[in-house]
């Protein structure tokens, strides 16, 4: 870890700690995940090994507004920029129940449950996830919708292909609708992407999450089109997960997901043209702490076999990741501290 880093998680640190004294309490954690993977295409990528490392910062300032920031300290910024190893770095204001503005760096707001899961919890993923860079600066504002069913974000963020064309001026504009009625959890998403100065990449991103109390389904279902394209044909990703939980502690998934595109064209830069893979994998995670998800030891097994497009997935690869991942509170001895008195009066 370079000066810069380890100064940054001593300050955030320090100031945190004398937040917390004055009675504000955000929440400051260092998440890591540490593994052995075998590879069977590749041995450089074989071994034990260090896969995240990420300092997370969340809290309140006053009653109206909030704060995330997350940075990837095991991250090595190709750039001159800090902020290419920043995933998210926001601030959010809620004037009423119903509205939420927000501006920062932030998730590109895609629908589907595997795009919206945090990296450091995915093991093996589909085409699409693996060339999609997901965090951009932009700025959203949040309806949310009945009693808290719904919400429906409007959302406009730098185009993640703009570092293609060293073009800073190409953007994302992005409609979510996720909500919460009864088992039925929708996230979906109508998105459109410059992905060339003034060329426009359209997505339909349809997620569905069923809970039937210890078993969840997930279905992830995306087009992707350019006025070229015909549509759910050319260009399409589903993704498909099962998860059951025996007991609190054990989580088993089963998960299939597909990429292919047909289309003959440039315009589908996450999942390029020829790319017709399909990956079937199995995850083990068991929690050792009785109240707590703080740490989780997995087993991951996948298998892909298909058409290779020069993307990510290879066919026949076996890939195999055994690991712990941990979540360590910076500010666990002042956790029950109560909040400052001026907050109880607001």
């Amino acid at each position: 870890m370079n000066l810069r880093y380890k100064l940054l998680v001593m300050t955030a640190a320090l100031a945190s700690v004398a937040m917390a004294q004055e009675g504000y309490v955000p929440e400051v954690r260092i998440e890591a995940r540490a593994v052995y993977q075998h590879d069977s295409d590749d041995k450089d990528n074989s071994g034990f090994r260090g896969q995240y490392l990420n300092l997370v910062v969340n809290g309140t300032i006053g009653s109206h507004v909030t704060y995330c920031y997350r940075q990837r300290l095991n991250r090595t910024s190709l750039s001159a920029s800090f902020f290419d190893a920043t995933d998210m770095l926001y601030i959010a204001y809620t004037p009423t129940r119903l509205l939420t503005l927000s501006m920062g760096k932030n998730a590109l707001d895609i629908g589907g449950y595997e795009y919206d899961a945090a990296p450091i919890d995915v093991y093996y993923a589909s085409e699409f996830w693996h060339n999609f860079s997901c965090y951009q600066w932009g700025a959203a504002a949040c309806l949310n919708l009945g009693k808290g069913t719904d919400r429906l974000k409007l959302q406009v963020t730098q185009s993640p292909f703009r570092s293609l064309y060293k073009q800073a001026n190409m953007f994302a504009y992005n409609l979510v609708w996720s909500g919460r009625h009864g088992v039925f959890h929708p996230l979906w998403s109508v998105n459109m992407l410059e992905w060339a100065p003034g060329e426009f990449i359209s997505y339909v991103a349809l997620g569905t999450e069923l809970a039937l109390g210890r078993v969840r389904l997930q279905l992830d279902l995306m087009n992707r089109a350019d006025i070229r394209h015909r549509l759910w044909q050319d260009d399409w990703s589903v993704v498909g997960r099962v998860t059951y939980t025996p007991i609190d502690a054990l989580d088993l998934s089963v998960k299939c997901n597909h990429d292919t595109n047909r289309s003959g064209l440039a315009s589908d830069i996450a999942v390029v043209d020829s790319t017709d893979m399909t990956r079937v994998s199995m995850d083990i995670e068991y929690f050792p702490l009785r109240h707590a998800r703080d740490i989780r030891i997995h087993t991951s097994v996948a298998y892909s076999f298909g058409t290779y497009g020069g993307g990510v997935m290879r066919d026949r690869q076996l890939l195999v990741n055994v690991g712990v991942t941990w979540k360590m509170n910076l500010l666990h001895p002042f956790a029950n501290i109560k909040r400052h008195a001026s907050h109880e009066k607001e």
